[in-house]
């Protein structure tokens, strides 16, 4: 089993606190996902897939890796990465 699977697996159990930054990156870029900084302590995450979700009607969406502590990511960005990789894999079924 990948990496990324054993987050999503995690995180989908409830371990969304104290979640590293790193963690979400390797999830995202396994699911083709570009990431930016936007100037801050945030991330835009961004794919062309996920455009057509009602969640995320831009194709990108906000994280914030500054909870807590620097480079820990929020647990509600963990739920619109779980979001936005569920989709994601619902595209690449149909």
């Amino acid at each position: 089993m990948k990496k990324s699977e054993k987050h999503l697996r995690a995180w989908r159990s409830g371990a969304k606190n104290d979640v590293p930054g790193e963690a979400v990156k390797l999830v995202l870029d396994d699911f083709g996902f570009s990431i930016r900084q936007d100037g801050g302590n945030h991330w835009l995450a961004y794919h062309d897939g996920i455009r057509n979700n009602p969640h995320f009607p831009i194709g990108r969406f906000r994280i914030n890796a500054h909870y807590k502590r620097q480079g820990v990511v929020h647990p509600s960005a963990i739920n619109d990465v779980l979001r936005a990789v569920d989709h994601r894999r619902e595209l690449d079924h149909d």
